[in-house]
């Protein structure tokens, strides 16, 4: 699961860019300067790579949602401390003495 997530991360920013790319479009980097497009304007590329991105966005944020859903019922189903490990070591401590 995280490294599918990871992997979206990655995929995500790279596929928006060459969607926008393949439209001709460059990208500002917050405001500082621009990146030009490296390609040749393609629409039929750009299309497919907007759908792509936006199946992908959609995709992340649903296993996002399931991965908090996981932990939940590791905590509150199993009974776990799988929540009590992704927290702070000077909170964990509080909540799990001996941590």
């Amino acid at each position: 699961m995280q490294r599918a997530l990871y992997l979206a991360l990655i995929a995500l920013p790279l596929i928006g860019l060459l969607s926008l790319w393949a439209e001709g479009r460059g990208v500002s980097v917050f405001g500082l300067f621009g990146l030009p497009s490296p390609i040749t304007p393609d629409k039929r590329l750009a299309e497919p790579l907007e759908d792509l991105h936006a199946i992908g966005a959609h995709l992340m944020i649903s296993l996002a949602g399931l991965h908090a859903v996981a932990a939940l019922a590791h905590h509150y189903l199993l009974g776990d401390d799988t929540l009590v490990r992704i927290l702070p070591l000077a909170l964990a401590k509080r909540v799990r003495p001996g941590a």
